[in-house]
């Protein structure tokens, strides 16, 4: 079973922040409390946004599958989102056929599972409270070496047949950042989906 979906029909993403804007990236369980703020114990910090890139819309097609449970692609990479020193990925994963697909991003104690996505779930647990769609954000430091830099993938045909298109939809931003030792007057906190 196959999806439609035109590039005017997907859901705008709103950058985080524009050149010369700054972001605090946070884990997910971290409180921060804007009037206590200690730089030391944050675990990412603040950081300057010196450029912002569109990633555009791009298919990625992971070819036939066998029929469920046992077609399946693990640990695949996209590549066309690697990161590079100092950069915050924010992006969005639409599947357009009917598959599970299980985004990750390695760290250096190994796989955390960003985000489970399935065509009968994408729209229902993919809205945040507001009532658009939620974004995957990840960033890296530039990292120890032999970590990888971009999110792979794991993906399952969710099909009782063999499926000879097995596709998702990818869009959003990256921005290359550098981090900064002071508190800015204005910022914009961020939740980052990794480690």
């Amino acid at each position: 079973m196959s999806f439609s979906i035109s590039i005017q029909e997907l859901a705008p993403i709103t950058p985080l922040a524009l050149p010369h804007q700054y972001l605090l990236l946070k884990k997910w369980d971290e409180e921060i409390d804007p009037r206590k703020i200690d730089l030391e114990k944050l675990s990412y910090g603040f950081y300057l946004v010196h450029a912002v890139k569109e990633i555009r819309p791009f298919v990625k097609d992971f070819g036939t599958l066998a029929a469920w449970p046992s077609g399946k692609v693990t640990d695949y990479e996209l590549k066309e989102l690697k990161l590079e020193a100092s950069e915050v990925a924010q992006f969005r994963i639409i599947p357009l056929d009917d598959i599970a697909i299980a985004v990750k991003q390695w760290t250096v104690e190994g796989a955390r599972v960003l985000s489970f996505i399935t065509p009968d779930t994408f729209l229902s647990t993919n809205l945040s409270e507001t009532g658009r769609l939620n974004e995957i954000i990840v960033f890296t430091s530039g990292g120890p070496e032999g970590v990888s830099t971009h999110p792979k993938v794991d993906v399952w045909n969710l099909s009782t047949q063999q499926e000879p298109m097995n596709r998702i939809l990818v869009y959003g931003y990256r921005y290359k950042v550098t981090k900064v030792n002071y508190i800015p007057e204005h910022y914009k906190p961020v939740i980052v989906q990794q480690g």
